[in-house]
């Protein structure tokens, strides 16, 4: 239940990453949208009377070229993550491959009748199993202990 929930938590914040990447590009192409307007505005009679200034029309031309980019960069992250059904996607993708994202490694502790870890096998005490969580990029780990209940019929 635990790598579930990890999983489910990965899952969002991947959909959190793909919706802030797209506004962040939306920003952009408004930002790069203005900055055309600037170097390519004026009145038509100023662009038909005056000398065109080369420096503007370079400027122009990277604004351009930079925002032809953004569109297509925008088009990409629209196909992978434009429904709904995208984002459930992602996260079933998520689900499917849990190796990609966990790592699960058992641990065994020792503890005396105090609950304080013991090393020495010859003490007298209890043994725990855990099993550790951790995400493969090292930003969360979770413990959780194993019980195991057999059903008796009565």
């Amino acid at each position: 239940q635990r790598a579930l929930e990890i999983l489910a938590e990965i899952g969002m914040e991947k959909i959190a990453s793909f919706r802030g990447n797209l506004t962040e590009l939306y920003e952009r192409r408004e930002q790069l949208k203005s900055m055309r307007r600037i170097f390519d505005g004026g009145s038509h009679s100023r662009e038909l009377f005056a000398v065109p200034d080369p420096e503007t029309a370079d400027k122009l031309r990277k604004v351009k070229k930079l925002l032809r980019e953004v569109e297509a960069e925008i088009e990409t992250v629209r196909q992978k993550f434009e429904t709904p059904e995208d984002a459930l996607e992602l996260l079933a993708e998520v689900m499917r491959k849990p190796e990609d994202y966990l790592i699960i490694r058992n641990q065994t502790l020792r503890v005396d009748w105090m609950n304080v870890l013991v090393n020495n096998e010859h003490t007298e005490g209890n043994t725990i199993s855990l099993a550790e969580i951790f995400v493969q990029d090292g930003s969360l780990q979770r413990s959780a202990v194993l019980v195991e209940f057999s059903l008796v019929e009565a």
